[in-house]
């Protein structure tokens, strides 16, 4: 009798601990599916709440111009909500971020006609950049000298008195060990350069009329329309950095779309339209000063 008794203990025994082992499992794989579906619905919304921000981007990139604001929606429990503000017109630092080698950036020097959005013939001297000196800051903090990217910074200005444009260009390149007849000096690390707050590990100061290795030596009557800076040998970034308090005119337009869910989950895109930029080809056109 007692030996069934004990038995039948360990038999409860036994099931208790097969039940807990059990309910523990279910526990867990339950928990884990709560989990997964919420991981899922989070990607989900996230994912339609991105395509909605697409979408105001797409929207807004079809005629609109600077302050125009816009919503959408999208459907399906998404919608979208556009700003279009002004790119540039400061004298903060413009940023370019891994510009290949080869791949020139332009840099307006003057407004673009508001109607057209292109360059008038002779060009609209108001609200021009309105100072003889320019920052250029490229590079990064690269141990090996084949990596060391060169630039070539082109002024393309308008001559007042034989009513032309012309082009003038500069080269600056720190490696000594490369050959090309570029400019060597360039100030690794100035601290009061206005675009080392970026930093970048190259710079130099530029004078558009000063008749030196850093100046263009353009009559400062003349008007300066556009920079065109193109990095050489190597990827690199490049800033522009202007003299304190004097203003970059608009170099486009900057687009922020915001697309949301209406479980409230949103996200954010923010894209730049800048003006056309010059051919490449443009360079080789023009009678060049330097």
């Amino acid at each position: 009798m007692m030996k069934e008794s004990k038995n039948r203990g360990q038999v409860i025994l036994i099931i208790l601990l097969i039940t807990t082992v059990g309910l523990t499992i279910g526990l867990s794989l339950v928990s884990r599916t709560i989990t997964d579906i919420k991981v899922s619905t989070q990607i989900t919304e996230s994912s339609k709440a991105f395509s909605a921000a697409e979408s105001g981007i797409e929207a807004a990139l079809k005629g609109t111009s600077i302050g125009d604001i816009g919503s959408l929606d999208l459907g399906g429990g998404a919608s979208a909500n556009y700003a279009v503000t002004e790119y540039g017109n400061s004298d903060d630092p413009l940023v370019f971020k891994d510009v290949a080698a080869g791949d020139a950036k332009t840099i307006w020097l003057v407004k673009h006609d508001e109607a057209t959005g292109n360059i008038l013939t002779p060009p609209d001297t108001n609200g021009k950049y309105d100072s003889q000196r320019i920052e250029i800051c490229w590079g990064k903090d690269l141990s090996n000298p084949s990596e060391v990217p060169a630039v070539e910074v082109s002024l393309l200005y308008y001559d007042t008195n034989e009513l032309s444009y012309k082009m003038g260009t500069l080269a600056f390149d720190d490696n000594d060990s490369r050959v090309n007849g570029f400019e060597k000096d360039v100030d690794n690390g100035n601290t009061q350069a206005r675009c080392s707050n970026e930093n970048r590990r190259y710079n130099v100061e530029l004078n558009f009329s000063a008749n030196t290795d850093y100046g263009f030596n353009a009559n400062a009557s003349f008007t300066r329309v556009a920079l065109m800076v193109k990095p050489l040998y190597a990827q690199t970034d490049v800033v522009i950095g202007t003299e304190s308090g004097k203003n970059l005119p608009s170099q486009g337009k900057q687009i922020t779309s915001t697309g949301t869910t209406t479980s409230g989950t949103a996200r954010k895109i923010s894209v730049v339209q800048g003006h056309a930029t010059l051919p490449p080809i443009f360079g080789y056109t023009l009678f060049t000063t330097n």
